[in-house]
């Protein structure tokens, strides 16, 4: 068996091995990146503590990758965003390894930290996995769920169809299932579908996006409210194992169409000797 399809969730670094390499950009895009000030320190945080420092370079780090302005491939090189960020070098790394450890960034012993490249073969199995997960969870949760459940759920449903902004959106994506999948009392499922969601959010924000812009979308939150009013698994299961495929391609095909694209600063950068550590 290849080992790269054996997915171990305990080793979130096996998934993010899958299919490395393909499409990577070879260099940084550090140079033209100009990052907006840290997350305020919060009310009774150490002054200096490294460890809140850490946290608020990821949270920062974090917005701008799943946001695009630090693109697929792109080295991190310590020094440079070091100073960029204003911080010292160690609360930089800590920040990088909790980015890595949400399979967000990548490193190597040659090339350093660079943000993970998005796989179409991670994105299938993220999907394939999901979907055999969420039967489950919704099989679990669906003869628990109250009217007031559903009213909750139907609120949020509300909010995500009305909201402009991809953030919100995404966020209200998420508790619309856990929301309901709670009455499971499965914490432990519904942490590693929590998981696998956070693995698959640069994904998800890519599917999300498509209907900001105009592009043909299910009624997935609609059709699954109306099957879990009616306590239907069979159609939950069917709207499940029709949605996921159709919207892992779409995501598909605008990964493969944003890799054929070249970027003429990183062609620059690649040749560029100040964009080495």
């Amino acid at each position: 068996m290849n080992k790269d399809r054996c997915i171990h969730l305990s080793y979130p670094d096996r998934l993010r091995q899958v299919m490395r390499g393909a499409g990577r950009t070879e260099d940084s895009m550090i140079r033209s990146y100009q990052p907006a000030a840290l997350p305020p320190r919060r009310s009774g945080d150490a002054e200096g503590s490294g460890t809140t420092l850490a946290q608020r370079v990821a949270q920062r780090l974090r917005k701008d990758i799943l946001d695009g302005r630090l693109k697929a491939g792109t080295a991190l090189r310590e020094i440079a965003l070091a100073s960029k960020l204003k911080v010292s070098r160690i609360p930089l790394r800590e920040a990088l390894r909790l980015l890595e450890a949400e399979g967000l960034v990548e490193s190597s012993p040659f090339r350093g930290a660079f943000v993970a490249p998005l796989s179409i073969a991670e994105l299938r199995q993220l999907a394939e996995i999901r979907m055999e997960m969420d039967v489950l969870a919704w099989r679990l949760a669906l003869p628990n769920l109250s009217d007031e459940d559903l009213r909750d759920a139907a609120h949020i449903v509300d909010l995500y169809e009305k909201s402009d902004d991809l953030d919100k959106a995404q966020e209200l994506a998420w508790q619309f299932h856990e929301h309901l999948w709670n009455a499971a009392h499965r914490p432990l499922l519904v942490g590693m579908i929590r998981w696998l969601w956070t693995m698959g959010t640069r994904y998800i924000r890519i599917c999300i996006e498509q209907r900001f812009k105009g592009a043909p979308v299910t009624n997935y939150y609609r059709d699954m409210l109306d099957a879990i009013r009616r306590r239907d698994l069979a159609a939950i299961e069917r709207i499940i194992r029709t949605a996921y495929p159709t919207a892992c391609e779409a995501v598909a095909r605008q990964i493969a169409a944003n890799q054929t694209a070249v970027s003429p600063a990183a062609e620059e950068l690649a040749s560029d000797p100040s964009t080495t550590a």
